[in-house]
């Protein structure tokens, strides 16, 4: 997610990199949420100095002043919440800005190959890629696994299941004994914060 002061300080700068990505930021949208946070929180912390120097004062009048204002000030502030996580829940559908070495593109054909490594066989035949190897053998399914999860997930099974937590386990052995990494085991349930983040 991107800064919010960032996003006010630079955002013409922010949406142009964005074009670049093929998306629109909301310049409109931003400033009108960005005005009712400002104004909204001005007059709470306004607010909030009046009533501190009024509960110093002596007397029953200054009670029942407080009482209203207090009143007051939990409206005005459950607004600011309100207005904050609006601004917080339109961040979250800003993506991240790409870096300048990425091409400019709207889908992945306009990413660019910057590198091949070994040698593509020639089979005499148009072979078939994993997918279409694993669904043939009915050990991949995308669909189950979109029921689930959503797009861009799989369900493995049996002997493929096995490769691919072989994978797994090669490559974590290979960073821990051969590259210094330790190895963590984490919580497979996180809270909200530790996701958006």
């Amino acid at each position: 997610m991107l800064d919010q002061k960032l996003l006010r300080t630079e955002f013409d700068e922010i949406s142009r990199q964005l074009g670049r990505r093929g998306f629109y930021i909301d310049k409109d949208r931003f400033a009108v949420l960005e005005q009712r946070r400002k104004a909204l929180q001005a007059l709470t912390e306004d607010m909030q100095s009046r009533r501190n120097k009024i509960s110093k004062l002596p007397g029953r009048k200054k009670d029942a002043v407080t009482v209203e204002m207090k009143q007051v000030l939990k409206t005005k502030l459950a607004e600011l919440d309100g207005i904050q996580s609006d601004i917080f829940n339109w961040m979250l559908e800003i993506p991240n800005i790409p870096h300048k070495s990425v091409p400019d593109g709207k889908t992945e054909k306009d990413n660019e190959e910057i590198r091949k490594w070994g040698h593509i066989p020639d089979f005499g035949f148009v072979p078939l890629d994993h997918v279409a190897l694993g669904e043939r053998m009915g050990k991949i399914d995308f669909e189950r696994a979109a029921k689930v999860t959503g797009s861009r997930f799989v369900t493995v099974y049996g002997k493929l299941a096995k490769f691919h937590r072989a994978l797994i386990e090669f490559m974590l052995d290979t960073h821990i004994f051969e590259h210094g990494y330790e190895e963590v085991y984490v919580p497979y349930i996180v809270n909200a914060q530790s996701l958006i983040g």
